[in-house]
Protein backbone atom coordinates (compact mmCIF):
# COMPACT_ATOMS: atom_id res chain seq x y z
CA UNK A 1 0.00 0.00 0.00
CA UNK A 2 2.52 2.17 0.69
CA UNK A 3 4.52 1.86 -2.18
CA UNK A 4 0.97 2.57 -4.03
CA UNK A 5 0.19 5.67 -1.90
CA UNK A 6 3.84 6.94 -2.85
CA UNK A 7 3.14 6.60 -6.69
CA UNK A 8 0.66 8.46 -6.49
CA UNK A 9 -2.20 5.80 -6.66
CA UNK A 10 -4.28 7.66 -4.39
CA UNK A 11 -4.78 10.58 -5.72
CA UNK A 12 -6.51 11.80 -9.29
CA UNK A 13 -4.11 13.68 -11.82
CA UNK A 14 -5.68 16.72 -12.70
CA UNK A 15 -3.60 16.28 -16.19
CA UNK A 16 -5.60 12.96 -16.61
CA UNK A 17 -8.73 13.00 -18.39
CA UNK A 18 -11.30 10.81 -16.92
CA UNK A 19 -11.89 8.66 -19.98
CA UNK A 20 -7.82 7.63 -20.36
CA UNK A 21 -7.54 3.60 -20.42
CA UNK A 22 -4.58 4.63 -18.22
CA UNK A 23 -6.51 6.67 -15.60
CA UNK A 24 -9.38 3.84 -15.89
CA UNK A 25 -6.98 0.99 -14.76
CA UNK A 26 -4.76 3.25 -12.04
CA UNK A 27 -7.86 3.67 -10.62
CA UNK A 28 -9.00 0.32 -10.97
CA UNK A 29 -6.02 -1.14 -9.03
CA UNK A 30 -6.38 1.76 -6.53
CA UNK A 31 -9.89 0.38 -5.62
CA UNK A 32 -8.50 -3.41 -5.69
CA UNK A 33 -5.89 -2.59 -3.09
CA UNK A 34 -7.86 -0.75 -1.18
CA UNK A 35 -10.22 -3.44 -1.05
CA UNK A 36 -7.51 -5.80 0.16
CA UNK A 37 -5.91 -3.46 2.60
CA UNK A 38 -9.75 -3.30 3.83
CA UNK A 39 -10.13 -7.25 4.15
CA UNK A 40 -6.72 -7.62 5.60
CA UNK A 41 -7.22 -5.14 8.53
CA UNK A 42 -10.63 -7.05 9.32
CA UNK A 43 -9.25 -10.38 8.97
CA UNK A 44 -6.09 -9.24 11.82
CA UNK A 45 -7.87 -6.81 13.91
CA UNK A 46 -6.43 -3.77 12.75
CA UNK A 47 -7.24 -0.33 11.11
CA UNK A 48 -6.51 -0.38 7.59
CA UNK A 49 -3.32 1.46 6.45
CA UNK A 50 -5.43 4.26 4.01
CA UNK A 51 -8.05 6.40 5.03
CA UNK A 52 -10.92 8.04 2.96
CA UNK A 53 -10.13 11.65 4.47
CA UNK A 54 -6.84 11.24 2.33
CA UNK A 55 -7.35 10.33 -0.95
CA UNK A 56 -9.37 11.79 -3.92
CA UNK A 57 -9.69 9.09 -6.52
CA UNK A 58 -13.52 9.00 -7.35
CA UNK A 59 -15.23 5.24 -6.83
CA UNK A 60 -14.88 3.35 -9.92
CA UNK A 61 -17.99 3.46 -12.10
CA UNK A 62 -20.10 0.59 -13.94
CA UNK A 63 -19.44 1.34 -17.43
CA UNK A 64 -18.28 -0.83 -20.16
CA UNK A 65 -15.29 0.24 -21.71
CA UNK A 66 -15.07 -1.38 -25.19
CA UNK A 67 -11.16 -0.63 -26.50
Amino acid sequence: MRNAQIAGFGRDDAGMTSDSLAGHLRRHLWCQLCFLDLRTAEAQGHLPSTRSSQLDVEPQTSKTHHV
